[in-house]
């Protein structure tokens, strides 16, 4: 009975891989499984064939009522362009996992689907949050496209490196000083800090930037005295901020922060940049 069993976990486990998985957190599940048993071949097998090419194709056509027509060879030129692309970086994705403790080590922590629809088409980016070692890593499948044989990389994955290490919590609790009448901002999501930066940085007028803040998404603050500020949440680490912060030119290698402070006899909290802060910190 238990080799029965087992021989049928293991057609199903199969099965899934061939037609691309029933959805993108169970695909995540497997390609986690595949990842960690090594099984190169069953991923880069989801890599987009032609048929799925012609199938996109015809969709895009129904949904633009045009005519898009690559000739075959075209097709054929770019099926094999993606599936080295894909092959090679599962490969790099298998040897990041063996440098960082082996995958035999791995587990994995959650499944992160962003979906995502174009033309009627079911798309979908995957994100595998992957501990060894207590240490935690991102892999990305992304650009996946769910086809009329499942879902089939359009894409090369990728491996997105440290996403979390366990000296990171020593930042929480920290404490920084803000120079008097310094005006720092603090905003309630990461999300509104990305949008303020992005005003703050494109041809937009005073008066845009004043509606945003007077939202409520995201303040101003200023006191004729020094502020601490105590860090109280980090935001995502990115490989951009762990580079300025190994080249010393960022205080912490996170592009966010949540910080707590009291100005006034009020108790504050929110979100901020922190290459914002550390140009008003003293």
């Amino acid at each position: 009975m238990k080799l029965k069993t087992l021989f049928c976990a293991s057609i199903i486990s199969t099965l899934l891989v061939a037609c691309g998985g029933t959805d993108p957190e169970s695909l995540g599940k497997d390609l986690f499984e595949k990842l960690q048993s090594g099984d190169k071949d069953s991923i880069t097998n989801l890599s987009i064939n032609e048929d799925d090419y012609y199938w996109l194709i015809s969709k895009t056509n129904e949904a633009k009522a045009s005519s898009k027509s690559p000739t075959p060879s075209e097709v054929e030129k770019k099926v094999k362009k993606t599936k080295r692309k894909v092959t090679k970086n599962v490969g790099d994705i298998l040897s990041y996992g063996k440098m960082h403790g082996g995958w035999e080590n791995a587990s994995l922590v959650r499944v992160e689907v962003k979906a995502k629809e174009t033309k009627g088409i079911e798309g979908a980016d995957i994100y595998l949050h992957v501990e060894i070692n207590e240490k935690q890593y991102r892999v990305l499948f992304d650009d996946l496209v769910n086809t009329d044989r499942g879902w089939v990389m359009s894409d090369s994955p990728r491996w997105l490196g440290l996403s979390y290490d366990p000296q990171f919590d020593k930042l929480i609790g920290e404490k920084l000083s803000v120079k008097p009448n310094n005006v720092f901002v603090s905003c309630k999501t990461p999300l509104n800090v990305t949008s303020l930066d992005i005003l703050l940085r494109g041809k937009n007028n005073d008066s845009e930037v004043s509606e945003f803040l007077n939202s409520g998404k995201c303040s101003t603050n200023k006191s004729s005295s020094a502020v601490t500020v105590t860090i109280e949440e980090l935001g995502e680490y990115t490989m951009d901020a762990k580079r300025k912060f190994a080249n010393n030119e960022a205080e912490f290698p996170f592009e966010k922060i949540k910080i707590s402070f009291e100005i006034d006899g009020q108790q504050k909290s929110g979100w901020t940049y922190t290459r914002w802060l550390a140009s008003q910190a003293q």
